[in-house]
């Protein structure tokens, strides 16, 4: 099954944010495609996860530039925009430490283990 996302008006770009708000993204996906929600049911797991990812891709930016000038979709974006960099902030404090257990050497295996005097 193959879609092609559309441009959304402005009133859809308000519609476009409340899904994400409200994390309805077979709607958000359904908005995009111009497609019914029974369709978007219909789609393999990555197709939907594909067009989800690129409805976001190809909107979020328009809605960003609007709540430059307008007051109700800066209200709109602001929770979402601060939920991302959120998201980021603990994701690269996750890999900075990810990073920092990779890079502290583990004691040679002769150090860890006590010998028995057995052998």
């Amino acid at each position: 099954m193959s879609a092609t996302l559309k441009r959304l008006t402005i009133r859809e770009v308000f519609k476009f944010v409340h899904h994400i708000r409200e994390n309805r993204s077979v709607a958000l996906v359904s908005l995009t495609t111009g497609r019914t929600e029974e369709w978007v049911d219909d789609l393999s797991d990555d197709s939907f996860g594909e067009l989800s990812k690129e409805s976001i891709k190809l909107n979020f930016q328009r809605a960003v530039t609007i709540s430059d000038k307008d007051p109700v979709m800066a209200q709109l974006i602001g929770p979402i925009v601060a939920n991302m960099i959120g998201l980021i902030q603990a994701s690269e404090s996750m890999l900075t430490g990810l990073n920092s257990q990779k890079k502290s050497p583990e004691p040679p295996l002769s150090e860890s283990v006590p010998e028995t005097g057995n052998g």
